[in-house]
């Protein structure tokens, strides 16, 4: 990125090394949510058993959706290049290091899909290019098109976040942990762990092992079961498969290394790729708020599951034909 940088320094003056450290202070700040979206955009469109990188078309779905560049004003190649761009340089800042293309592609399985470290590579082009934009018609943005830090920071706030990121509690997670809830689970606790189990072994095929969930099986059980419609639809539970692994995802350490989110020891492929049991029920909860908003409902969520359980989401598992 020492392109932009530089660009920053000639134009505005701006210190490079100041800037270097800001944008270092703001990515840290920001990790939790940069994270999220990232995970999220792996996952969506990808029907890989353990998806670990984002696509072209992946990188230009999340542009889109979170609307960060005006149209009249960028063009699909301004996305492309910036994807090619953070791919083709990886920058370790404070180690001195600059790795070269070829590095990258022989360190890397596949130079056309982008990781976490470019992801963020991308996001700090897109910040400055999107405040470069809107220079013109906003002050907040003038400001920010002379500095990285800034300008990522505006992105994060104004496209990512709302966009792109979610809160990690709310207040379901509460009824999910009350006692009404966990009563019910506790009732319904056989049928749902054999149906889990069914469904996990979908994609042994692909080399997931069949004592967890992956994304794929979710959404094969949910499509066979016609769960999924309008309220509750494949992007949805995308979020809240990503969202309930969460604590795998942001808590982990450098690869190899575990989450200290949740003791479960599990590794960087499996924590964030798949769902145990107890977040499987977690979801299924969640599905169940989709399906029947608390508008509707006449009493506790807790007796509203119980009964979505009993009448409707077990039989339609049961029913459903299981492909795998």
């Amino acid at each position: 990125m020492s392109d932009l940088s530089g660009g920053l320094e000639r134009r505005y003056g701006t210190s490079e090394e100041h800037d270097w450290h800001a944008l270092v202070r703001v990515w840290m700040t920001n990790l939790a949510p940069v994270r999220l979206a990232y995970r999220l955009y792996v996952m969506l469109g990808n029907i890989e058993a353990a998806p670990k990188d984002i696509s072209l078309t992946q990188f230009r779905k999340f542009v889109e959706d979170c609307h960060v560049l005006k149209p009249v004003l960028s063009s699909k190649v301004d996305v492309d290049l910036i994807f090619t761009r953070a791919n083709r340089v990886n920058v370790h800042h404070g180690a001195g290091e600059y790795e070269t293309e070829t590095e990258v592609v022989n360190g890397r399985k596949d130079p056309n899909r982008m990781g976490q470290d470019e992801f963020v590579h991308a996001l700090v082009r897109l910040g400055l290019l999107r405040a470069e934009q809107r220079a013109a018609s906003s002050t907040a943005a003038a400001s920010a098109a002379r500095s990285m830090a800034s300008s990522f920071e505006l992105l994060m706030e104004e496209c990512v976040k709302p966009h792109a990121s979610f809160d990690l509690e709310d207040d379901l997670r509460d009824e999910i942990r009350g006692r009404q809830v966990r009563a019910a689970l506790a009732k319904h606790r056989e049928p749902l762990h054999h149906q889990f189990t069914r469904w996990a072994a979908a994609d042994k095929v692909l080399g997931c092992a069949d004592d967890g969930m992956s994304l794929g099986e979710l959404l094969l059980a949910l499509k066979e079961a016609r769960v999924l419609d309008e309220r509750c639809t494949a992007r949805e539970v995308t979020r809240l498969f990503v969202m309930i692994n969460a604590e795998d995802e942001i808590y982990m350490a450098k690869p190899g290394g575990h989450g200290k989110g949740n003791g479960k020891g599990r590794s960087k492929s499996k924590g964030a790729a798949e769902l145990d049991f107890d977040e499987y029920c977690e979801i299924v909860c969640r599905i169940c708020d989709q399906k029947c908003p608390r508008e509707l409902r006449d009493g506790p969520f807790g007796n509203t599951l119980d009964t979505w359980l009993r009448l409707f989401f077990l039989p339609a598992l049961r029913s459903a034909r299981h492909r795998g």
